[in-house]
């Protein structure tokens, strides 16, 4: 219902909003399809702590989405709600393209899982495949949501909850 260009003004500013958390987490952009936003960590150059990263910066991408909500309710500015997904694994990282136009992209099932843990996820949501969900058990609560077919076979996918309360593996070590 909003004019072309009141529309791509306000999802471009929503994007800039986005973008940084990326990078302040070190990620990378890989693009834009249509209102989504693809991104990666572990490319180029891959960190220990990736999965935590990418988490990470999820999380505060919803913030964020919150955050500018509370502004655009102000001026009469539809919201936007958010699900987002992730996925882990191995993939091909490379420019691709044809000698006219080129681009840094990925290859690879995760890529295809992340776009479907995506789907799958609801407004506020972050979900995760269960190889991102190993990688983080330790900093971020999940509880599993379901499972969704995929030509590649069952993806079972989780809901972040937040992140994990820290406990000590043997809390009477420091009682003296």
């Amino acid at each position: 219902e909003m004019a072309p260009d009141l529309l791509v003004a306000m999802l471009n500013r929503h994007f800039e909003s986005l973008v940084r958390v990326v990078f302040r987490h070190q990620g990378m952009v890989d693009g834009f399809r249509g209102d989504r936003l693809m991104a990666l960590w572990g490319v180029p150059l891959p960190h220990d702590d990736d999965a935590q990263r990418a988490v990470a910066a999820a999380m505060e991408m919803h913030q964020t989405v919150e955050n500018l909500n509370v502004i655009r309710d102000e001026v009469d500015e539809p919201t936007f709600e958010m699900g987002i997904g992730l996925a882990s694994g191995n993939v091909l990282a490379a420019a691709m393209g044809s000698s006219r136009t080129q681009r840094y992209s990925i290859l690879g099932d995760p890529a295809t899982r992340a776009e479907a843990v995506c789907a799958s996820a609801r407004a506020g949501q972050l979900m995760i495949d269960e190889e991102t969900r190993q990688a983080v058990r330790k900093d971020f609560s999940a509880e599993e949501s379901r499972a969704i077919e995929q030509p590649g076979g069952i993806v079972r996918c989780f809901e972040v909850l937040g992140k994990s309360e820290a406990r000590p593996e043997r809390p009477w070590s420091y009682l003296g």
